[in-house]
């Protein structure tokens, strides 16, 4: 079972084998949830601009990097309000 240290900031180092099956890469959201005495983390699923690519009609170019961080807070959020609901 992989341990980890929590940081001086509160920050804890996922290890390899954990970031490997949560498919998670630097930079991407992750949302924590709490189910009894247990830590339980997800992954945001992020979609990739040719996923996203004309769904929206926009009149100027978009900074794909922003609207990606954008969707994974809002579906951060989301998956936080489902499972304080849950």
């Amino acid at each position: 079972m992989p341990v980890s240290r929590i940081g001086p900031k509160g920050q804890v180092v996922l290890p390899k084998s954990v970031r490997e099956a949560l498919g998670v890469t630097p930079g991407d959201r992750v949302v924590f949830s709490l189910e009894g005495g247990r830590v339980v983390l997800l992954s945001v699923p992020a979609r990739t601009a040719a996923e996203l690519r004309g769904i929206l009609r926009v009149e100027r170019p978009v900074d794909l990097k922003e609207a990606r961080r954008a969707y994974q807070e809002h579906l951060a959020e989301r998956f936080g309000a489902a499972e304080a609901d849950g």
